[in-house]
């Protein structure tokens, strides 16, 4: 994108920013169908744009979701994508972790897992997990896990039903025992308590999935999913900026917020 008019001193040029400029730890984009391997129509395999290859895979095709490719989504219903053979290190020994999905809830009669990334002592037990209703006496929109193998399950919600196309980002302090959950840019809810000071336990999770976890699956489509650790104020920003813009979604995103109206550049 060229700033300014005429040629000569004063012109400047600026790209859109994107978080090929952050170190990620995981980045699927529906919106590049270059990453995505198909059977059909149906996904086989959803490559990792970070650079760490954690690509998401799935043989077995009557669970393979779908891939929309006119709306740049992957749909989901009873079915799900693994990566626990190349992301079971992406929790380990870590004092804060950050996740954005960029995703729909399409059926919000039940618990929906987007992402699950186990304990080292349970497939089934979660380290961190962004989704709808995972805690039974407050449904709303969560990031919720546990800090050590051996703690109990902790999660922070808003208590909102979700609606429509929205980002949503948590953010668990593991080594300040805070989490952080944002809905389109906006804190909706947190705490102090969410779990002791440290950092993840130092053991590999023994499963990592898109679509389902805990033995709860997620009905919905998932557009983006950005994973990456310690982020500053202004990254945070950033990315909110990117993603929002992208997907159509600035319009949600609060008032002051500074890429409300343009998206970020470099």
């Amino acid at each position: 994108m060229i700033i300014g008019s005429g040629t000569g001193i004063g012109l400047s040029s600026k790209r859109l920013w994107t978080p090929a400029e952050l170190i990620t730890a995981l980045w699927f984009d529906a919106a590049d169908d270059s990453t995505i391997s198909l059977n059909g129509s149906n996904v086989t395999q959803w490559d990792d744009k970070s650079g760490n290859n954690r690509h998401a895979t799935q043989g077995t095709a009557s669970s393979q979701p779908a891939y929309d490719s006119g709306n740049r989504k992957i749909t989901f219903v009873d079915d799900y994508l693994d990566l626990t053979s190349v992301a079971a290190d992406i929790a380990r020994n870590i004092g804060d972790g950050n996740c954005f999905l960029v995703l729909d809830y399409t059926d919000t009669s039940s618990a929906n897992v987007p992402l699950h990334i186990s304990s080292g002592i349970s497939g089934g037990s979660a380290r961190f997990t962004m989704g709808y209703d995972l805690g039974d006496s407050n449904a709303g929109m969560q990031v919720a896990g546990r800090r050590l193998d051996s703690d109990s399950y902790q999660y922070v919600s808003n208590g909102t039903e979700p609606s429509g196309i929205l980002i949503q980002h948590g953010n668990p302090v593991y080594a300040g025992s805070d989490a952080y959950l944002y809905i389109n840019g906006s804190l909706d809810a947190s705490s102090t308590s969410f779990h002791t000071d440290g950092n993840t336990s130092d053991t590999d999770s023994l499963a990592v999935r898109v679509g389902s976890g805990g033995g709860n699956q997620f009905v919905g489509d998932i557009y983006e999913i950005l994973i990456t650790g310690t982020l500053t104020t202004d990254q945070r920003l950033q990315i909110e900026g990117y993603l929002a813009h992208k997907w159509g979604l600035a319009p949600n995103l609060p008032g002051g917020h500074p890429y409300k109206n343009t998206p970020p550049k470099k």
